[in-house]
């Protein structure tokens, strides 16, 4: 059997041995594994479910369906026999959409069979995964390459099976950029013991490859590989949003603790929601001087995607704020305790009176090639989901009786009224998330959801001028103060409120 190289075409090879010619075979199975010429897992797959469908069927009278036996014990016996039978040898694979879609229309039909549910009964299957207590299998897959990912991870760099999986061909091209699969393989070198988290972040680079390479580590000039070191903060998120309001500078310093206070109450309760720890006055910060810190935890159990919230361990969904605001500057960092430095997210913001001012964060000619700028138009409807929408925080209807600013058209036309005064929310967001399998997934969620929220949350502040216009500090400061007691009580009442993800 002959694999060719990509994009070549296939010559089928003449091999003799004593004047007899060898068949030439397109796959067999060595050692349990399926190998094919076409360099895929296809035929593995389609393998591996007949085996484990061979091996469920064998037990059909004899467990399955004996009576008798608890459902645990049958699953007992399912994860014990049919389950590694259909993922022998799953740390290896390249696994595609299509191959976990294969798998897993098996794995659920298998638990579909034990627990007696049938097609005809349209039961989800996260139902069917919940009823037997079991991981999907995307989970299973995740798991097992991550413990093998470990297991070479700690061998002797001169190891072949580590020298080949983080190893690259010396030839060859591929298109610019770090594509999902080679991010995955650049963070499967990290320390995978740590709390599955990583560190010492080491990839390969393909030659004529530029992923900002600090030094050479070492080399296998047999297999064509050269090991070498990247610098992680090339894989650091910079996003730059822009809000431009038809309010004052002043004003908005109003309006936004104010809308901030009054948010945090929509988004707490059943035990989840914002926990303020400390809101307190600071002076001569060495780096934000003068002005009000705040601390506080968001408990977000329902607030992040699905598959986040089965990965994690429990407790660990929770992200601390802590923010220094030296009104017009503002520097609001978030962390997590369960992840420590491997996630991180750093935002400053500037407000700014009238608009476009292309480098108010003074970053430098390198950070300004990675930033990517966002406007925000809240008056653009098509930008909000329907489960956002209000009717009364509409800003195309909302017009306030107390200024007469109002009815904004999505096209901008009243940021030329003369009468109406005129700023910019510049938010710098630094992300970082590193944890290999997820990472580009939560920093695609991250930027869609504060998209989202910076979106939401500045509708609601203008739709609310009429509330909060005319307040002086100290009033904001009483409002805090009881919003600090408000929500310690939402928080152990009723349910889960506000914006979350399924």
């Amino acid at each position: 059997m002959q694999q060719p190289a990509p994009a070549t075409a296939y010559t089928e090879p003449i091999i003799t041995v004593n004047g007899q010619r060898l068949a030439v075979a397109d796959k067999f199975v060595y050692l349990g594994s399926t190998l094919s010429r076409f360099v895929n897992i296809d035929a593995e797959v389609a393998y591996r479910i007949a085996k484990a469908s061979a091996a469920f069927g064998r037990l059909k009278d004899k467990v399955w369906e004996r009576r008798g036996l608890k459902f645990g014990t049958k699953l007992s016996v399912y994860r014990a026999v049919v389950l590694p039978t259909l993922l022998y040898a799953c740390e290896t694979w390249t696994v595609y959409s299509r191959h976990a879609k294969q798998l897993n229309a098996f794995y659920m039909r298998c638990l579909r069979t034990l627990l007696r549910i049938r097609w005809q009964d349209k039961i989800p299957d996260t139902d069917v995964l919940q009823r037997a207590e079991s991981e999907s299998i995307h989970a299973i897959l995740l798991r097992c390459q991550l413990r093998w990912a470990g297991h070479v991870r700690r061998m002797d760099d001169s190891r072949l099976p580590k020298r080949l999986l983080f190893g690259e061909l010396t030839t060859g091209q591929r298109p610019l950029g770090i594509s999902q699969h080679e991010d995955q393989k650049a963070l499967v070198l990290l320390d995978v013991v740590e709390k599955g988290a990583f560190k010492n972040v080491v990839v390969i680079k393909t030659i004529g490859g530029n992923w900002g390479i600090n030094g050479v580590e070492s080399k296998h000039e047999g297999l064509g590989m050269r090991l070498t070191r990247l610098d992680i903060s090339q894989r650091l998120v910079i996003k730059e949003y822009r809000i431009t309001l038809p309010i004052s500078v002043e004003e908005y310093k109003i309006g936004q603790l104010y809308s901030v206070a009054e948010a945090s109450k929509n988004e707490t309760g059943g035990g989840e929601g914002i926990e303020v720890l400390t809101n307190e006055p600071y002076e001569n910060h060495e780096k934000y001087g003068s002005g009000q810190y705040t601390h506080k935890v968001f408990h977000l159990s329902s607030k992040v995607p699905s598959f986040v919230r089965y990965l994690a361990p429990n407790g660990s969904l929770e992200v601390h704020e802590k923010a220094w605001n030296a009104y017009p500057f503002c520097r609001t960092e978030y962390s997590n305790p369960y992840m420590k430095e491997n996630f991180h997210i750093k935002i400053d913001t500037w407000h700014k009176e009238g608009e476009g001012e292309e480098n108010v964060h003074n970053l430098t000619a390198e950070e300004l090639k990675r930033r990517e700028v966002i406007d925000i138009n809240i008056a653009d409807n098509s930008k909000v989901s329907t489960s956002d929408y209000k009717r009364d925080e509409d800003p195309t209807i909302f017009q306030s009786k107390e200024t007469g600013r109002g009815h904004l058209d999505e096209g901008g036309k009243w940021k030329k009224n003369e009468n109406w005064p005129k700023m910019t929310c510049y938010k710098l967001y630094r992300v970082q998330f590193k944890w290999w399998g997820l990472q580009t997934q939560v920093e695609k969620f991250i930027i869609k959801a504060v998209t989202r929220l910076l979106t939401n949350f500045h509708r609601q502040l203008f739709c609310w001028l009429d509330k909060w216009f005319g307040m002086t500090i100290e009033d904001i400061r009483r409002l805090e103060d009881e919003t600090k007691e408000e929500l310690v009580k939402l928080r152990s009442e009723g349910e889960a409120r506000g914006m979350s993800e399924k």
